[in-house]
């Protein structure tokens, strides 16, 4: 397979003489051609997309020294990344990623420990001038951010949630993945967001993200009704040039909820592990004997601390899951422990309690994989049809399942393809995705695909003429209550939208029927993105609408993330707190080691959470 660098190399070299970057496909720089112009976007938007950061080139394909620039080059980056940085900066960031009030700079005991470092600066630092430089460390990081989505298919993950003054706060990021940025974080005014008042929100900051240079393809949001509702009347004012996500893994969160859960098969199971948690919740002599059985079975020099009872969040049936597999890793321990105890000794409680494990066990699986930045809508279609494989093993062994799973698949196939029917973003990504065409009759019927087709075409003509400047997203917005609807596109712009959709549905019906240029076969080792890299010379359109797509986001699960850095930050303690700065620390902590990666500290911490071992 084509190694990410020689793939940079064979399409851009820098021009020795004139200095400026050349594009050796088209054989020359600067083409009035729109095609051309999506082409270099596009290529750019790849080199930028793997490297995360904005790729310069430096040297030729022919310079033999390139490899010594090169090196020198990144030594320099590590080195020089401080000093991008003032010392009241870098001291402000310690302040700023250890969560630390501004007044703490005044304090005696803290000056008199630090004499030697505040002393270089005058006049003497005040929690004003720290505050002030946490605005500025976040208009310095957020230049950079726009940098890096200059030119990038994002996707807009979104939640709401109440902070310490129980006001309604909307967390707004977004996703290339596996790039994941914090983009700011909006109170919401009303005590009730409507769907229409959050529709406006929404708009209001695609309409920033998209004059930042990027393009928002897609939103990805939880199943709250308000929520969608807002959503679909976002998607629909575009003229559904952006695709409605509904998060994946929240939807299989409400699958379990809903069906496994008060179904009664985990019930004893269940109720095996409140009895078993509650008796240890209530003696301390228990936990001790518990610890001690633990040591004089598993002492000795490098061997992990004895394991203690995780208790369990009753809401949250993964916290639950933990909790059983804690109790059955230490049953040896435990009956050894309660030894006196019948029902502790009972094989039949212990065979409930991995049933249960045994039927969440692939729940959770998938659950954790579309919780990360990398998911994608074509991850979550292979994960839910390996769900569906893992149930369907499992209803061998438990007959009960059988029942269960056909209503649970029911339910799935609600929220992902009544959910999504006005958008489909995972039947199109899964139908751009080459690797699997052998099965596009069985898991995409023919009239199925018909639609997706429609849609593709639909989306990527729109999104084509947003990459050439011609057509610009326009924010809702409102008179008297109701959303003022767009103004048709000009003549030219129209007949411009009829070429690309003609064009479009040629080239996506060769795809389809495996016709030139996608008559080769495909190796199982390239992934659908690079597939479609390799087609800008023939298909240069299609191709970058499938990039567009397949780049589609399919979980808010980072929003959450973000909400656990925003309490951190705004604490009762801190309630004072400005909205600004609020934003501002947490925009820096989340996004400053993607945007310096070679700051010695986020280079440090990097390779020691590759390299450290992991603890129960």
């Amino acid at each position: 397979m084509t190694k990410k660098s020689d793939f940079i190399w064979t399409f851009f070299r820098k021009d020795v003489s004139t200095g400026r970057v050349v594009c050796t496909l088209c054989e020359k720089e600067g083409k009035s051609d729109p095609t051309f112009a999506l082409h270099h976007q596009a290529m750019f938007f790849h080199v930028t997309h793997v490297h995360h950061v904005k790729f310069e080139l430096e040297g030729t394909e022919e310079d033999e020294n390139a490899p010594a620039k090169k090196r020198a080059r990144q030594t320099t980056l590590v080195a020089n990344t401080t000093s991008r940085l003032s010392r009241l900066e870098r001291i402000t960031l310690a302040f700023l990623m250890n969560r630390m009030a501004y007044v703490i700079i005044g304090d005696e005991y803290f000056q008199d420990a630090f004499n030697d470092t505040l002393a270089t600066l005058v006049p003497p630092v005040t929690r004003k001038d720290i505050s002030a430089t946490v605005r500025s460390l976040h208009t310095k990081v957020r230049e950079l951010v726009i940098q890096m989505v200059e030119g990038k298919a994002v996707t807009l993950a979104l939640d709401s949630w109440t902070n310490v003054r129980h006001d309604k706060v909307l967390n707004f990021l977004l996703l290339a993945p596996p790039l994941c940025l914090f983009w700011s974080s909006v109170d919401c005014e009303l005590e009730s967001a409507t769907a229409l008042y959050l529709a406006e929100i929404i708009s209001k900051t695609i309409f920033e993200v998209e004059n930042a240079g990027a393009f928002v393809v897609g939103i990805v949001t939880d199943n709250a009704k308000n929520m969608t509702n807002a959503v679909d009347m976002v998607c629909e004012h575009a003229s559904n040039s952006i695709f409605g996500i509904r998060c994946a893994s929240h939807s299989v969160n409400l699958v379990i909820k809903d069906l496994l859960v008060p179904s009664g098969m985990l019930t004893e199971g269940y109720a095996f592990l409140e009895r078993v948690l509650a008796k240890f919740a209530g003696s301390q002599d228990l936990r001790r004997m518990l610890k001690k059985n633990q040591e004089n079975v598993v002492s000795g020099v490098g061997i992990k601390t004895p394991l203690k009872l995780v208790k369990p969040a009753d809401t949250r049936w993964n916290s639950q899951l933990r909790a059983m597999i804690r109790v059955d890793k230490l049953q040896e321990f435990i009956r050894l422990t309660m030894a006196d105890e019948d029902w502790v000794q009972d094989v039949s409680k212990w065979k409930a309690l991995r049933d249960a494990i045994t039927v969440l066990k692939p729940f959770q699986i998938v659950v954790d994989w579309l919780q990360k930045d990398e998911s994608t809508c074509l991850t979550t279609w292979i994960a839910i049809e390996s769900l569906r494989q893992d149930l369907g093993k499992l209803e061998k062994q438990f007959p009960l399942l059988t029942s269960i799973t056909t209503e649970a698949w029911g339910r799935v196939f609600e929220r992902w393809t009544a959910n999504f029917d006005a958008s489909m973003p995972c039947s199109a990504a899964y139908l751009l995705d080459p690797s699997d065409r052998k099965h596009w009759d069985k898991m995409l019927p023919r009239d199925d695909r018909q639609k997706t087709t429609e849609r593709i075409c639909e989306f990527g003509v729109r999104y084509l003429l947003r990459r050439s400047g011609e057509l610009k997203y326009s924010r809702i917005l409102m008179q008297q209550g109701v959303s003022v609807p767009l103004a048709p596109p000009s003549e030219p712009v129209a007949a411009k939208m009829v070429a690309l959709s003609t064009v479009l549905h040629v080239q996506l019906g060769r795809y389809l029927t495996k016709f030139a240029p996608f008559d080769e076969s495909i190796s199982p080792e390239v992934s659908a993105r690079d597939y479609w890299f390799g087609k800008f010379v023939a298909v240069p359109e299609l191709s970058t609408v499938a990039i567009a797509i397949l780049s589609l986001a399919s979980s808010e699960a980072s929003v959450e993330r973000s909400f656990g850095r925003q309490t951190l930050v705004h604490t009762p303690l801190r309630n004072s707190l400005g909205d600004e700065n609020i934003e501002a620390e947490v925009f820096v902590q989340m996004n400053y080691g993607i945007v310096f990666p070679n700051d010695p500290i986020v280079v440090r911490r990097r390779e020691r959470l590759q390299t450290s071992e992991e603890f129960d």
